[in-house]
């Protein structure tokens, strides 16, 4: 599986808002709300949830993969020059896999193009272009996927994208994301948001 695939199907599952578990996740949450549980029932409750879905892939949502719009990042002197909290954090991320920041910052300027929908392997969601979002009527949509071309650093163990989700007209963020391979897997090991709706 490639280093895309990990990060999206941990995006999915986990910053998502649950949307990849579809109208069954109300049913879990609202259970909440009536006869509060713990937490450790609540992921239990998930859990069998996910696996109902992963064993009927009808059943899996969609998310839509956007490689036509691009993020608009400022160049390296903006960022250096702002004092705010998010400038600081944004060069500090991007210094720790390159020093050369400006080349970064275009390369995260520049939308993934290189699979499609169907070079991913999701156990989430199914991925659709996001050519098809007019014409695909599914039972569950998860949202809109723009994701960054990925940089790496030297030694091509730590990780650097940017990714921007919406799932809906006031739902919806954009963060920048650290990822780092452990357990055989790549891993969302730090973020930075950039906006939230």
């Amino acid at each position: 599986m490639h280093i895309y695939s990990d990060v999206m199907n941990e995006l999915v599952e986990r910053r998502f808002y649950n949307l990849y578990l579809g109208k069954d996740e109300e049913r879990i949450f609202k259970a909440q709300v009536e006869q509060p549980a713990d937490s450790v029932s609540i992921r239990r409750d998930v859990i069998r949830l996910q696996n109902e879905i992963y064993r009927d892939t009808l059943r899996l949502c969609v998310l839509y993969l956007d490689t036509i719009m691009t993020p608009r990042f400022n160049n390296q002197a903006y960022y250096e020059a702002d004092t705010g909290k998010y400038s600081k954090q944004f060069i500090d991320i991007i210094s720790s896999v390159s020093g050369n920041t400006q080349a970064v910052i275009d390369s995260l300027n520049q939308v993934q193009t290189k699979y499609g929908p169907a070079g991913f392997s999701l156990c989430t969601s199914r991925l659709l272009p996001i050519t098809e979002v007019d014409k695909h009527y599914a039972d569950c949509e998860i949202g809109i996927l723009r994701i960054s071309k990925l940089v790496m650093n030297e030694e091509r163990t730590r990780g650097i994208l940017y990714y921007e989700f919406r799932c809906g007209r006031q739902c919806g963020k954009g963060e920048l994301l650290v990822i780092e391979k452990y357990n055989n897997r790549w891993h969302i090991r730090e973020s930075v948001r950039s906006w939230v709706s």
